[in-house]
Order: structure tokens, then sequence, then C-alpha cells
């Protein structure tokens, strides 16, 4: 994700800031196929995602997707050099 997206995600706030994050960053599947989201019964991609996956894993996939995005990379790396 782009600065500017992951910034305007994070200012959103909320309990759904790690869910839209994760939203923003998947490319497959589709999370908006109104197939897929008809099969989950989900009316909306947020809700779909927390009905596919549990809440640890929105969790892990979030911050994945800020570690590939070249966030925390550099606070990691400064703990261990201190």
């Amino acid at each position: 994700l782009s600065w500017t997206r992951a910034a305007e995600i994070r200012k959103m706030g909320g309990d759904d800031t790690q869910i839209h994050m994760v939203l923003a960053g998947t490319e497959a599947p589709d999370l908006k196929n109104q197939a897929l989201l008809d099969l989950y019964g989900a009316a909306t991609p947020a809700e779909l995602l927390k009905l596919m996956l549990l809440p640890g894993e929105i969790e892990d996939l979030a911050a994945e997707i800020d570690r590939l995005s070249g966030y925390r990379q550099m606070t990691v790396e400064a703990v261990k050099k201190k």
C-alpha cells in the first residue's frame, strides 16, 4: 500500500482499521465479487472478511500487509540495534 492509502486507513480509526488494511492490501480473492459475497451471505466486503477469517488471522494479515508495504521494518531494525 502507498503511504497515502495506509495513512487514510489509519485516520479512519475504529475497530475496523485492520479489516480495511486487509481489504486494501488484498488482490485475490476479489472480496468485492458479488458471487463470493452471496456465497457467504455477506452484504459488504468487510462483513465477508469477518465471516471468512478469525480475528487473529485478520490481525496477522494486516501486520503482514504493513510489512510488505515497507512499514514496521525500520522499527524492528532500530529495536534490534538497541
